[in-house]
């Protein structure tokens, strides 16, 4: 039987794929070589859940360099090294906006609308005071000089988008058919208010009662959710810019938006950093547009319907 500890190389941080955020290393027992095109590595994986070491394959493009007992010089990247969720999400929801047709030439807006989901993280974590979700970064230099602004020369744009976006949000409550952008019915084919139960509070926080259409011809069935989890929805509505457009039609891409925002607003000190958040979030998308690029005929494409 193989000894697979004795195969271990390089460690390294597994971001995308199947086995985004387990623990891996390079396999010495193979040599690099190219699948379809593109290059992939041999790697050995730790399962979760104690089922031990396994070998695979798994594309360059979803891992990087990793070194536990490195020292991140900086917040981000402190983030990003001591929670690989987060990377995982932000690597999973900017490849997905980079296959949207046209979102190269609305780079721009998507990194504002990037940026309005941070703020709303912001805004929701704070308004959980005690009772919120803190996760700790361990970061050595907590002095260093802070970034004001969300992204260069952008400030007033975005913080105009937010305010605009929220008197949105606020006007689209009113309707009965909702969409969940997170949780456990999180991205569900429909769902709607219930109009058998009112309204109520749990632990502070409106909750909702509704009904859901679950996958797989499973049927309707009754929950409750966080109003925090879903917003109103028109679907027969035409949205009036690009960006509406792709999180209305792609719903997978407001869940993971809502899911890693959420995750990033949790990190203490992250409100003190949000600027460069943000600026990691654009990177992240700028990468993805080059990673979507550079596979040329094979890249993914998703068709958005937009009138503009």
């Amino acid at each position: 039987m193989i000894d697979l500890h004795a195969l271990k190389g390089e460690m390294i941080q597994i971001f995308a794929g199947k086995y985004a955020g387990h623990e891996a290393w390079m396999d010495n027992s193979q040599t690099w070589h190219v699948n379809k095109g593109t290059d992939t590595a041999p790697v050995i994986v730790r399962l979760r859940k104690g089922k031990g070491l396994v070998q695979s394959t798994i594309w360059k493009s979803s891992f990087q360099g990793f070194d536990p007992n490195a020292s991140p010089h900086n917040y981000t990247k402190a983030v990003l090294c001591q929670r690989p969720g987060i990377k995982k999400n932000l690597v999973c929801v900017t490849r997905q906006m980079a296959q949207c047709i046209g979102a190269r030439q609305k780079q721009g807006k998507m990194v504002k609308v990037m940026a309005e989901h941070l703020e709303d993280a912001f805004k929701l974590q704070e308004s959980c005071g005690a009772d919120a979700i803190c996760r700790n970064i361990q970061y050595p230099d907590p002095n260093e000089k802070e970034i004001s602004s969300m992204i260069s020369g952008m400030e007033q744009e975005v913080k105009a988008a937010i305010e605009e976006r929220g008197a949105i949000l606020n006007a689209m409550e009113t309707n009965s058919n909702k969409r969940s952008a997170s949780g456990k019915t999180g991205n569900n084919e429909k769902i709607w208010m219930d109009n058998s139960q009112t309204w109520h509070v749990n632990k502070g926080t409106d909750t909702a009662p509704v009904i859901v259409r679950l996958r797989k011809g499973k049927g309707l069935v009754q929950s409750t959710i966080w109003k925090s989890a879903f917003q109103g929805f028109d679907p027969n509505a035409s949205p009036h810019n690009y960006t509406k457009a792709v999180l209305c039609q792609r719903p997978g891409i407001k869940k993971n938006l809502v899911c890693v925002t959420r995750q990033m607003a949790q990190c203490i000190g992250a409100r003190q950093k949000q600027g460069k958040m943000v600026k990691v979030m654009a990177e992240h998308l700028e990468d993805a547009f080059k990673l979507q690029e550079s596979c040329g005929a094979d890249a993914i494409c998703r068709n958005i319907q937009y009138p503009g």
